[in-house]
């Protein structure tokens, strides 16, 4: 294997410059004031991250042939190891709280749908559907076996982010966990103490989510993504939008 691919007929050096690109159609659609300088370097983070979990063996051999693939259904799933990876990279790099917590949630969501976050008071018993549900049970068996099938100079020449061999150990999976425990309660302070701040915090979430959710997919849905990605400037004005109410 000389690259790793996202699709049988895409690398995912490829998919990552066709999200990056579709995202920036996308931006054409919205005020400035609505895409952010911020909301734009979390998108063009997540459109390199969000399927860097493609690298496993498993999945690198299913998606040569999806309907010939024989292997365990779960076992090529890459959601649950792109949101591991950008777990373990913010913590090398001292990524903001809040950021990760964004970028993480979108990765691990973008095939199902935006998890909640954990709840203050930490418990055994988790939910299928909050971030951290992917340390324990199956979804860890899981990507223990992953972990040990990754060539980190193929996720490197895919996504041009230098990885080193201690980034995937035995012990990253509770690291990890553990990192997501102490930068959670940024997260609770914000939703204890700023009602704005929080409602800000969820509008910007579903927001880059959307954007990747579009992106991710233009460029397999339509034959010409280029040319509807493509937008005239219309002045609308807001008394148009005060008579229709």
């Amino acid at each position: 294997m000389n690259e790793l691919k996202s699709h049988p007929q895409i690398l995912l050096k490829e998919h990552i410059a066709q999200v990056k690109m579709a995202a920036e159609g996308i931006y054409q659609w919205h005020s400035e004031q609505l895409i952010s300088k911020e909301v734009k370097k979390l998108s063009e983070m997540l459109a390199v991250l969000h399927d860097v979990g493609k690298s496993s063996a498993a999945f690198q051999e299913y998606i040569v042939n999806p309907s010939a693939y024989k292997g365990e259904s779960l076992g090529k799933a890459h959601s649950p190891l792109s949101l591991l990876f950008i777990l373990l990279i913010s913590q090398k790099n001292e990524w903001t709280e809040l950021d990760t917590l964004i970028l993480a949630a979108c990765a691990y969501g973008h095939h199902s749908a935006l998890p909640y976050l954990p709840p203050e008071n930490f418990t055994d018993e988790i939910s299928d559907h909050t971030l951290d549900n992917y340390a324990t049970g199956t979804i860890a068996k899981i990507l223990k076996k992953q972990i040990l099938s990754i060539d980190l100079s193929l996720v490197k020449k895919a996504t041009n982010i230098q990885f080193s061999q201690p980034y995937l150990s035995s012990k990253c999976i509770n690291e990890s966990e553990k990192y997501l425990q102490k930068i959670m309660p940024k997260f609770y302070s914000m939703t204890n103490d700023s009602i704005d701040e929080s409602i800000d915090f969820r509008l910007k979430t579903q927001l880059i989510f959307s954007i990747l959710l579009e992106a991710d997919k233009a460029f397999l849905s339509v034959p010409d993504p280029k040319f509807h990605l493509e937008r005239k400037h219309r002045k609308w004005k807001s008394e148009w939008i005060k008579q229709k109410i």
